[in-house]
């Protein structure tokens, strides 16, 4: 194992989920503080037990933690996509997507479960790229 990946925080991920839902004018509200903090500490948990360093995995446990915990009233997809690109930017990758829609669509059928994460996951890859 590297160097420790630097991780998204909670306080962090409510700032993301404030600007996902105002210019919605849909309301900004933790439902969870302790459903928060579960997601957003599963890829430091896959990280340090696991011995997870791939970042797209350690990305999509943060994703899939906050949208199926739901910790906000609103917008927990998005949120949790947009803190796990912002996990792989913080650690030198980011993904070059030409279809936001097929990536939104892909994401709630994971949710739903009609998707397994790891295909969701397969989906994003050939759009990583490192800088």
């Amino acid at each position: 194992m590297g160097v420790e990946p630097r991780w998204v925080s909670p306080s962090e991920v409510i700032v993301i989920n404030q600007r996902m839902v105002d210019p919605a004018g849909h309301p900004h509200r933790l439902l969870s503080q302790e459903l928060l903090e579960a997601a957003c500490f599963r890829p430091a948990n896959a990280w340090h037990y696991v011995h997870e360093d791939n970042v797209l995995e350690l990305a999509g446990l943060l994703m899939f933690g906050l949208a199926k915990n739901h910790p906000f009233q609103d917008g927990n997809k998005r949120t949790g996509f947009t803190a796990g690109v912002l996990l792989m930017q913080r650690n030198g990758y980011d993904l070059a997507m030409p279809d936001d829609v097929a990536i939104a669509d892909a994401m709630c059928s994971v949710i739903s479960g009609e998707m397994e994460p790891r295909a969701f996951l397969d989906i994003l890859e050939p759009y990583v790229v490192e800088f």
